[in-house]
């Protein structure tokens, strides 16, 4: 329940005082101990409490308690020794802490009973608290504060459902409301958290004083200095501070000096006192009329005046503290000389105004006052190797230099101009400000000018000043367009610098400098992000900043989305781009307002989300781009696929589709059904028939071919061109140095397309294999990919390398899922059955596992991980066979079979309740025995393995779906893909295979549009064995963010063997 162990313990306690605790615990000197576990929903923590005795070795016995939490760990540390603190932990309390770990097993097993009758109790709480059964706990704060004896001041509390009760023990009430305990606070007030609540505005107060009543019992304050006692909680120091925090959007009862109590809130101004000022005699007096307010907090936040309490910002506690403090010095009577009046009132005045203090001025002074607009102005000038700035504050006032006249300043300007200079490391000296750091100029330069002006200050300079010149944002001046042959070009420029130096301006970019000195008072600023997102651009599309800055550069058409993209996202408008390059990628990414001619067959067959891809492929194709239609399996890519090849039917050069050999005549009889008019050749029969084949496919509208036969023909098509390439389940390329990669790589095409639902099972590598064949070089050379992308998303879990490649490849991908786009489709509901193996098959199992496991120890001893691979593959299918069946590879087995009872089980009672079943497993030996168990029974059923012909899988799934069969026995492997198999609606994994994208292939092929029934996806696992091992390490390592794609998983081998040593191990046990 908590993730306490001996090594946190070490790290709260003094070596020393550990091995006192080891001691104490070793030697059986704690008894008593107790423990509570409990979880806490007003803290929404889990909670331990620990109390036992523990005998020293004089003998005296030592009472320790010790509660912590999952939250926030240690809150309260208390032990009669008095040596324990929150950060010092004493040995009595370490040794009740060590027992508690060591024997946590035993103690949390005896908890499990207690929490498991609690649970339901706790449930029908929560609802109750949160449901408008539940009863809110009433409660009123008082807060009695002393001007005087700043330690007399307290809080109380009372609390209740309608009256309300004085807490009389405050300790005890925070300790119950901590520990979900019961306490009686009247004859007719019970708090019970199983019936009571405490409101969300008084949970903060609530925090507030368990902070004083925790640092009371831990000792942070001396015995003489106690802060609870009974029913007050004494507040000394930042406690005012702190509570008033907790209660600034609430109604309190206070009282000042013993006065009566009064109903106060707290208000967010400033406090509306009274000044009167007035000329008498050869003196300007200021007057505080009225109350004098009073500062509750050692940094006047907190004010009170006039039954009220504000609480002022920062600059209004400057300025209380100045004021006040003053009025407070001289009996509320602030006096000033007459010379120094015009500048007192100059500065006053706006500021009384600016904090809206009501004052009342005599007509003496009145009739001086003149309130102009300040016009401000800074001079720079050369200062040595640095600058030096002279500020000018200009009112705008014939009068102003009238000596009897009193101009009243805009303080908030003049300070505002003054703080910039500051921030930018302007020193004040006699000569005026005067900075000789070059950087800091430079920045000032680049930034703080502009700043200043936008305050509506007037800038000039001086002659030896104006040769000085900072290259920013303004001076950068770039192009991007799609020209006339689909080619993307770029040229970028920072006027007034030569092209030669922009290389060696991104090099100090490199070098992390804040600018580039060009010439004696030029620079350029490096340290805006606009330059520097210029610089990664050009870095990752391998563009020269001199051809860039000279003639331009030519990229490939692929990169106008991203670069695109990346220049509104980076906010680069000084880049134009052309109508051209605008259509393009508005086009696409306004998919849904494109009006798109839809052959005409198709307008009754198609949804609207698959109208969408049929849009976007012919966008795509329009601008010469390729792209993944990476929609969920079972959403009808093919469909998408055929309207969009029909639609271009009338060119005079066919499409070629490579897919896997199990869906070869189901992409033929898909073409058939939806567009029959199109010319279907399909490749297969002998070398020298495919030969022929396809020597005459330019008389076909469509060509299919599988995987296995492109491998071996492809020097047949060396000669052809395609209109279109599509590559079916195109994940059989995501090895990019496999023969299939390879050889449909080499195909000839207009235009090139990929359909997969898994564009990445394993590593992101697989991606850029796919990329690779849609658009060769977009996603930069492979050994570039790793570098920039694979690495730092992988290993390094950078999230901004994650959001740079979806940035990449989002506008070539198109992917939706069930659950957003077809909204009436049934529910899919998945569960696991973990079965426990007989007997017999224990004593199989355990027997291989033995022998096994240290053979493959010794040959990971012997050889290394790395040579030892394919062993410890073979030991791992074995042992998942047995979990299946062990007759499936040892002759002569005989014995019970639990995973096939529990089959049986599903069904008979599926198929006495009307449903119709698909049972998956990768081990054909098995589906054999599943077979003759389904012939003994009589039970009606059809079955697929890699063995049955391409033409009769796509038959047996039209008989099965007509009504033949209440159970169909598939191979995982041959059946997974490609088939539709909606007459089902149970769907049994007899063995789990461990990629879940293959498993939900396998399941899809009955939760797919046209299917009417609910789909129940049962996962046979066996319990204890690896099967449960691998399943778990399974869905730890699905690790790659969706910023990437939408899903990913991994297949069963390349997790088995990636299998670091140390899982091997786990996994073996």
């Amino acid at each position: 329940m908590f993730n306490v162990t001996e090594d946190s313990i070490k790290q709260w306690m003094k070596p020393k005082i550990y091995t006192e605790s080891l001691s104490f615990y070793e030697n059986d000197n704690i008894s008593s101990i107790q423990i509570n576990e409990s979880h806490n929903e007003f803290y929404n923590a889990n909670f331990v409490e620990l109390k036992g005795e523990v005998e020293d070795l004089n003998g005296n016995v030592h009472e320790a308690l010790l509660l912590f939490n999952d939250k926030t760990g240690i809150n309260i540390i208390k032990c009669d020794c008095k040596k324990s603190k929150i950060d010092d932990i004493c040995s009595h309390v370490g040794g009740i802490l060590i027992k508690y770990v060591r024997e946590k097993g035993y103690i949390s097993d005896k908890s499990k009973d207690y929490f498991t009758e609690k649970f339901l109790d706790r449930i029908k709480c929560d609802l109750i608290r949160r449901g408008k059964s539940g009863i809110p706990v009433n409660m009123e704060i008082r807060i009695h504060y002393f001007t005087e004896e700043f330690n007399r001041s307290y809080a109380e509390i009372k609390a209740g459902e309608e009256k309300l009760y004085v807490v009389r023990d405050i300790s005890k009430f925070l300790n119950s409301v901590l520990l979900n305990k019961n306490i009686e606070l009247g004859k007719e007030f019970t708090y019970n958290r199983d019936k009571y609540y405490i409101k969300s505005e008084d949970k903060e107060t609530i925090n507030c004083l368990y902070e004083i009543y925790k640092n009371n019992i831990i000792g942070l304050v001396q015995d003489n200095e106690k802060m609870i006692s009974g029913k007050k909680v004494y507040l000394i120091g930042t406690d005012i501070r702190r509570i008033m925090e907790a209660m600034k959007d609430r109604m309190f009862k206070f009282s000042i000096d013993g006065e009566e109590d009064i109903s106060v809130s707290i208000t967010n101004k400033f406090p509306p006192i009274y000044i009167k000022l007035e000329q008498k005699n050869e003196f300007l007096q200021l007057i505080l009329m009225g109350d004098t307010p009073i500062s509750l907090t050692y940094d006047s936040k907190y004010i009170y005046y006039k039954e009220n309490i504000y609480r002022l910002n920062e600059y209004q506690m400057g300025v209380f503290k100045l004021l006040i403090g003053e009025f407070l010095r001289n009996s509320n009577i602030i006096k000033f000389s007459a010379e120094k009046s015009q500048e007192v009132l100059s500065y006053i005045l706006p500021i009384l105004s600016q904090l809206e203090i009501r004052k009342n001025v005599d007509d003496k002074i009145n009739e001086k006052l003149y309130n102009k607009m300040l016009k401000p102005e800074i001079y720079i000038d050369k200062f040595h190797r640095g600058m030096l700035i002279n500020v000018r504050y200009n009112y705008d006032n014939t009068n102003a230099n009238n000596e009897k006249s009193i101009i009243l300043k805009d303080i908030m300007l003049e300070v505002e101009i003054i703080r910039i200079l500051k921030e930018f490391k302007f020193e004040k000296l006699e000569t005026g400000y005067v900075n000789i750091n070059l950087e800091n100029i430079v920045h000032f330069m680049a930034y703080g000018i502009v700043e200043i002006q936008k305050k509506g200050c007037q800038v000039f300079y001086s002659e030896d000043f104006k040769s000085y010149k900072v290259y920013s944002e303004s001076s950068y001046r770039g192009n991007i367009r799609l020209n006339d042959r689909s080619e993307l070009e770029i040229n970028f420029q920072i006027e007034g610098v030569d092209a030669e130096k922009l290389q060696n301006i991104f090099n100090a970019i490199d070098e992390k400098k804040k600018y580039y000195e060009l010439k004696e008072g030029k620079f350029v600023d490096l340290d805006n992000k606009a330059i520097k997102s210029v610089r990664d651009m050009f870095h990752y599309l391998d563009i020269s900043p001199l051809k860039a800055a000279q003639t331009g550069v030519v990229l490939s058409k692929y990169n106008s989305f991203y670069v695109d993209k990346y220049v509104d996202e980076e906010k680069l408008v000084f880049f134009n781009k052309n109508k051209r390059l605008k259509k393009a990628v508005n086009s696409l990414k306004n998919v849904d307002d494109i009006e798109i001619k839809l052959p005409i067959e198709f307008k009754d067959v198609m949804r609207e989300y698959q109208k969408k891809g049929f849009r976007w492929f012919k966008i795509l194709d329009h601008f010469g781009f390729g792209g993944i239609l990476a929609d969920e399996m079972g959403l009808g890519k093919t469909l998408q696929t055929i309207a969009f090849i029909c639609s271009e039917k009338e060119y005079r050069k066919p499409s070629i589709i490579v897919v896997p050999t199990s869906i070869v005549y189901n992409w033929q009889e898909e073409i058939k059904k939806f567009a029959p008019k199109l010319k279907v050749l399909i490749i297969s029969g002998s070398k020298h028939e495919r030969k022929k084949l396809i020597k005459n496919c330019m008389d076909y509208n469509v060509i299919i071919t599988s995987y296995p036969l492109i491998r071996i023909d492809i020097e047949e098509y060396s000669n052809i061109e395609f209109k279109y390439c599509f590559l079916d389940e195109a994940q059989y390329i995501k090895n990019k140095a496999s023969i299939s990669a390879r050889a449909v790589k080499r195909i000839k095409a207009k235009n090139r397309f990929a359909l997969t639902g898994t564009p990445i099972e394993n590593s992101l590598s697989e991606l850029w294999s796919i990329f690779d064949f849609i658009m060769p070089g977009y996603l930069l050379s492979h050994s570039k990919f790793v570098k920039n992308y694979e690495k730092p998303i992988i290993k390094d879990k950078n999230s901004r390398a994650a959001i740079e490649l979806n940035r990449h490849i989002r506008p070539f991908i198109l992917r939706r899922i069930k659950k957003n786009v077809v909204k009436e489709l049934p529910d899919k509901i998945e569960h696991e059955i973990l079965v426990d193996m007989t007997k017999k098959q224990k004593e199989v199992y355990h027997s291989y596992l033995k022998n096994g496991r240290n053979k493959v120890y010794e040959n990971i001893k012997d050889k290394g991980i790395n040579n030892s691979k394919f062993i410890i593959l073979g030991l791992l299918t074995r042992l998942r066979q047995i979990c299946s069946n062990p007759a499936s590879f040892i002759k002569n087995y005989s014995g019970e079979n639990s995973k096939m009872d529990v089959l049986m089980d599903i069904l008979t009672d599926g198929i006495a309740n009307g449903h119709r079943i698909l049972v998956f497993s990768q081990f054909v030996s098995v589906l054999k025995i599943v077979k003759d168990r389904l012939n003994e029974e009589n039970i009606s059923y059809m079955y697929l393995d890699g063995s049955t012909k391409m033409k009769e899988r796509v038959e047996l799934a039209d008989r099965f779906n007509m009504g033949d069969g209440k159970v169909f026995l598939i191979s995982l492997k041959a059946g997974g893909t490609g088939l539709n198999l909606v007459g089902a609606d149970i769907v049994v994994h007899f063995d789990p295979w461990w990629n879940p994208a293959v498993e939900e292939q396998a399941s899809d092929r009955a939760h797919r549009i046209g299917q009417k029934h609910n789909v129940e996806i049962i996962k046979l696992i066996a319990r204890d064995t690896i099967e449960e091992n691998i399943y778990n390490l399974q869905k730890k390592k699905k690790m790659i963010a969706n910023a990437v794609v939408d899903e990913v998983n991994y297949t069963d081998e390349n997790i088995l063997l990636n299998l670091k040593e140390t899982e091997i191990k786990k996994i073996l046990g």
